[in-house]
Order: structure tokens, then C-alpha cells, then sequence
């Protein structure tokens, strides 16, 4: 979530606007202006990931397809240590800020889709939380 005029970000770039940092960029440019407030939906269920932004879906992708460390579905590098679909699908909800630049939350709210209890803590070291296309 950021200003991409603020930043000089271009739309559609992976840290642009309701991009999925670093893996997909918004395919839809819904951004309101700077100063007015933006409404995010995400949804995950199992390893899609929607974001709609402002009443419109902007990224739709299936992480299972990051079957690499480092690398994108396309060939592009990422930052990413480990292969985003091998990393469990759940855990924990994070809203961060970069640079100390002002932000706010308001509204934000948390749906559980299902009744399946968590696997893990969060305190497992990453090499035991990571799977395999067979361990899925």
C-alpha cells in the first residue's frame, strides 16, 4: 500500500500499489488519488491470492507457481530466499511501513474461510514449515 506518484512507482510494477510485493504487479490501475483513502479486499484460498483494490480484482495469482527460490513464474528474479509455494499457506496477517512516511489503517478486519485449525505456531524454524509439490 503506497502512493505510487509519491514513490514515482510505474503501474504494474511488483511495488506498486496493491502489487503482490515482489512477485505480481496490479494488472489494473485503481489507485485513488493522493490524499483519498483506498479499500483493499484480500482474499487467499489455498494457494491463490486475490487483491481487489477500490471495488476492482488488480491481482489474481496462484503461488504454487513460485516453484524456485529467487525466481518468478516468467524467469524474473525476485529478493525472495525460498520458493513462495513452498511456504505453508497460512499464518500471520502484517501491515508494515517504509521510510517512516506517514500511514493509516482504518476498518481493517480478518475472516477466517474455513474451520481448518492451523498446522503451525509461527516459531517453527523456516526449514521445517517448508514443503514440497508431493507434501501438499
Amino acid at each position: 500500500m503506497l502512493d505510487n506518484a509519491d514513490y514515482q512507482i510505474p503501474f504494474g510494477a511488483t511495488s506498486a500499489n496493491a502489487a503482490l510485493y515482489g512477485l505480481a504487479g496490479p494488472k489494473v490501475d485503481a489507485n485513488k488519488p493522493i490524499g483519498e483513502w483506498n479499500t483493499y479486499r484480500i482474499t487467499a484460498i489455498g494457494s491463490v491470492v486475490t487483491i481487489e483494490l477500490n471495488g476492482k480484482e488488480v491481482v489474481r495469482t496462484d503461488l504454487s507457481q513460485w516453484t524456485k527460490p529467487g525466481v518468478n513464474p516468467n524467469g524474473t528474479k525476485n529478493k525472495f530466499p525460498h520458493a513462495i509455494g513452498a511456504l505453508p499457506q497460512e499464518g500471520f496477517v502484517g501491515l508494515q511501513n517504509y521510510n517512516a512516511t506517514p500511514v493509516w489503517f482504518r476498518g481493517v478486519r480478518i475472516k477466517v474461510l474455513g474451520d481448518r485449525k492451523p498446522k503451525y505456531t509461527g516459531r517453527e524454524p523456516i526449514n521445517q514449515v517448508l514443503t514440497t509439490p508431493e507434501t501438499k
